[in-house]
């Protein structure tokens, strides 16, 4: 139990840092669209490994939900 509510605060706390450090850059008058293209696609990508790693801490495979969701079988 204790690691559980370990591994989803930190959780958070990480992808609200890295949300805060992607906002901070938009906010740049002398930085455009496509110079912070690059950083929220590399943040989506971290925060996403991040979600998958805590669900895989609770024995939830996303991979099998994904499986079961869009490729039923008819």
């Amino acid at each position: 139990m204790n690691r559980k509510v370990i591994v989803i605060i930190g959780t958070c706390l990480a992808i609200l840092f890295l949300i805060g450090l992607s906002t901070t850059l938009t906010r740049s008058p002398m930085i455009g669209f496509w110079d912070v293209l690059p950083v929220k696609i590399i943040m989506g990508l971290a925060i996403g490994m991040m979600v998958i790693e805590a669900c895989e801490s609770f024995n939830i495979s996303l991979i099998q939900i994904f499986k079961n969701k869009f490729f039923k079988k008819k």
